[in-house]
């Protein structure tokens, strides 16, 4: 099954636990790349992905068919969502998220100058 016709499953109420298991399961390499990219502000991967678990949650309440939009596109919003928001807050030494780009701005204008 495609990612929309199991959206549309969940949201009309059928197998609602299968069907988000099968979700996931399908789409588990697309969320853990996702999770990747903050392994460095949090290093516990298992618990980013259960965080991604949130965020596809959420995607598949607000998603509209008719918006003509792929399901895994808006999903990745709502994911990347999550798990940035958890791996920022839950990090050892709290730095402002503004600070973070910031820091990540600098570092790429100091390697395009090297």
């Amino acid at each position: 099954m495609t990612n929309e016709q199991l959206v549309f499953l969940i949201q009309e109420g059928n197998n609602i636990k299968g069907y988000m298991t099968q979700l996931w399961q399908q789409n588990a390499p697309f969320i853990h790349h996702i999770c990747l990219r903050y392994i460095n502000i949090y290093p516990d991967i298992e618990e980013l992905e259960q965080e991604a678990y949130f965020g596809l949650d959420e995607a598949v309440k607000r998603y509209d068919i008719s918006k003509g939009v792929k399901f895994l596109s808006y999903a990745g919003y709502w994911i990347n969502e999550k798990v940035r928001r958890y791996a920022i807050n839950n990090k050892s030494i709290r730095v402002p998220e503004h600070i973070l780009y910031s820091i990540k701005d600098l570092g790429n204008e100091t390697a395009l100058t090297a």
